[in-house]
């Protein structure tokens, strides 16, 4: 039996625990993403791979590929999960997958239909209505839900701000500064 071959969307840390459990489960991983993705948990997603070549979380690593021969290269190799800035008609060109996962947690933008890309897709988060953009949808909303497979109704919309753990919402996070004009 051959080992599903499954794209994943975003590379932030939703896209990382899917691709790392799937990973070590034998499935052919590709995570795709933009070139400059926001990096809010850098050291605790593959996203880094984007920046660094190379990301490693909990014993399995993340290698940068920049076509898709490097990622036959790295399937074949079988020691990492290739990561690729590619745009997505480039991807369903090179590969066929068994299922895609759309794991960029988008905060304002509609999801777009991405039921094209695979056999089965699946939806993480806000945005995904089982049906008409996936086939199914995780709900990733904090409450008694969070994890929960849709497959009857929409996800829940985003509620705004992070769950406060002891007290502390918002003001855990630190921004990053804006960056220095060139002169």
């Amino acid at each position: 039996m051959n080992a599903a071959t499954v794209l994943i969307l975003g590379c932030g840390d939703m896209g990382s625990a899917v691709a790392h459990w799937l990973f070590r489960r034998g499935a052919r991983v590709l995570m795709c993403d933009r070139a400059r993705p926001a990096h809010a948990r850098r050291g605790m997603a593959f996203t880094d791979a984007l920046f660094e070549g190379a990301a490693t979380l909990e014993g399995i690593t993340a290698r940068f590929a920049e076509t898709p021969q490097a990622v036959d290269c790295a399937w074949r190799v079988n020691d990492a999960i290739p990561v690729v800035t590619l745009a997505e008609h480039e991807i369903t060109a090179s590969f066929r997958f068994d299922v895609a996962i759309d794991a960029t947690m988008r905060r304002h933008l509609p999801h777009p239909h991405f039921r094209s890309l695979a056999a089965s897709t699946i939806g993480l988060g806000p945005g995904f209505t089982p049906g008409g953009n996936c086939h199914l949808a995780v709900e990733t909303q904090w409450g008694d839900s969070l994890g929960s497979v849709v497959r009857d109704r929409s996800t829940q919309a985003r509620t705004g701000g992070p769950a406060r753990l002891a007290g502390i919402g918002r003001e855990r996070f630190v921004r990053p500064l804006p960056e220095p004009c060139a002169d």
